[in-house]
């Protein structure tokens, strides 16, 4: 009976023992359960912050990609079918660079325009890096260029291969945008209200086309030269400017180009500065100044065919000019009257009251030495050759005097092309016709 109580005491003493030992230890289990679970949130908190800072750093200009991509992240939203938030939808939108191919380039990529001013624009939801589970309910939804105004395509696909033409928008850089829709609705940050998309910044519109440089658009002097800028625009955009470059040759070689001056959409421009009976090369281009992201840029096209020409001579000296009359004829002016014979009757009858002389002229320019041009104009009409003596019949006449007593006034130049004319200082006579 003895040996029966010394065990039970001994059990109840154990058992005693074995509560006092969980008691004191545990203050250290609750410490360590608690250390675990702060490392864990402390963990997190950094994942999300380099997570954050990842997508602060993405491009983007009117759309919200990076900081809409990470609100929606950490607003912790469901979709529709399961329990799994948009988290890897979103980090691959913030993954687009400025122009050209993305990181992600089966994602969204836009090419560089072509000679046609085309560009195109391909994604491939399907091939891209957006996970399996989230492909499907991923679409790409409409396409702007440069604001949220006009739409330039609508897609509602999750494959897109369309073509835009960016002769449409003027010269200069554009920002060409695409919207996503996720489980049927436009992705977009609740708390700010903007769309979710992907920009491309810096998608040019450049000037596909140069300037005619017919030698009817000029008018050559001695000392100058004007260009008429009669329907020079820029078919697609009326804003481009024409520019001219010139320059003057020497005695053996042309000089540098010069001018560069930035003219606009005017008739006409005055170039002074050449020399006479010198030739000159004149070329033409469109350019257009724009400002872009507060940056200034300057756009211009290729330059159009050299057109040579040759400046006026100087002064002619003219030694003589002489009018003459050839086939002078007098002819009688008759009044034609009604004479009355009677109260009631009357009869018509013609008298002379003078006479009217009518005849050809013809004019004769003499020079001191050749003009050294293609040929002279006198009164609007050209003679060529590079000669002396000039000889031109100036038409019919008629006069109520004799041609002796009348006087002809006669304007002599020369000219060193029919297009362009390189006119040199125009002489003014009045002449005695004899």
């Amino acid at each position: 009976m003895d040996n029966m109580s010394k065990k039970t005491s001994f059990r109840v003493m154990a058992m005693l023992l074995a509560v006092l030992v969980c008691i004191s230890f545990m203050p250290v289990f609750d410490g360590a359960v608690s250390a675990k679970s702060a490392g864990e949130k402390v963990a997190e908190k950094a994942q999300d912050d380099s997570e954050i800072k990842a997508a602060e750093t993405a491009q983007g200009t009117q759309f919200k990609t990076a900081s809409a991509a990470q609100k929606i992240l950490n607003s912790k939203q469901k979709t529709k079918v399961g329990k799994k938030s948009d988290k890897s939808f979103n980090k691959a939108i913030a993954k687009q660079s400025k122009f050209g191919a993305s990181s992600d380039p089966s994602l969204l990529t836009v090419s560089s325009p072509d000679a046609n001013g085309i560009v195109r624009v391909q994604g491939n939801i399907y091939s891209s890096s957006i996970p399996a589970e989230d492909k499907p309910y991923v679409v790409y939804d409409k396409v702007y260029v440069d604001d949220l105004y006009t739409v330039e395509r609508d897609i509602g696909s999750n494959i897109m291969n369309i073509t835009i033409d960016m002769k449409k928008y003027s010269v200069g850089y554009h920002t060409i945008a695409v919207t996503y829709k996720l489980n049927g609705s436009t992705a977009y940050d609740r708390s700010s209200g903007k769309l979710i998309g992907t920009t491309f910044d810096y998608v040019p519109t450049y000037i596909y086309n140069s300037p005619s440089n017919a030698p009817g658009l000029y008018d050559v002097y001695h000392k100058k030269f004007y260009y008429n800028n009669v329907n020079g625009r820029y078919a697609y955009d009326s804003s481009c400017s024409v520019q001219m470059q010139h320059r003057i040759k020497g005695k053996k070689k042309y000089g540098k180009w010069i001018g560069d001056g930035y003219m606009t959409n005017t008739i006409n421009y005055v170039f002074p500065g050449l020399k006479p009976a010198r030739k000159f090369q004149t070329r033409l281009y469109y350019c257009k100044k724009f400002t872009y992201k507060g940056q200034e840029y300057t756009f211009t096209s290729g330059r159009s065919a050299v057109r040579t020409m040759k400046a006026g001579t100087k002064k002619m000296k003219v030694k003589s000019i002489i009018v003459k009359a050839y086939n002078v004829k007098r002819h009688p002016r008759k009044l034609i009257y009604r004479h009355w014979t009677s109260y009631w009757t009357y009869v018509w009858r013609v008298r002379t009251i003078g006479y009217y002389y009518t005849y050809n002229l013809r004019a004769t320019v003499r020079l001191k030495k050749k003009p050294g041009a293609k040929g002279i104009m006198i009164n609007a009409y050209r003679l060529k050759g590079n000669k002396k003596v000039y000889t031109k019949k100036l038409g019919k006449r008629a006069t109520y005097t004799k041609p002796g007593k009348n006087k002809y006034i006669i304007y002599v130049t020369s000219y060193q092309n029919k297009k362009y004319g390189g006119w040199s200082p125009q002489i003014k006579k009045k002449c005695r016709i004899r």
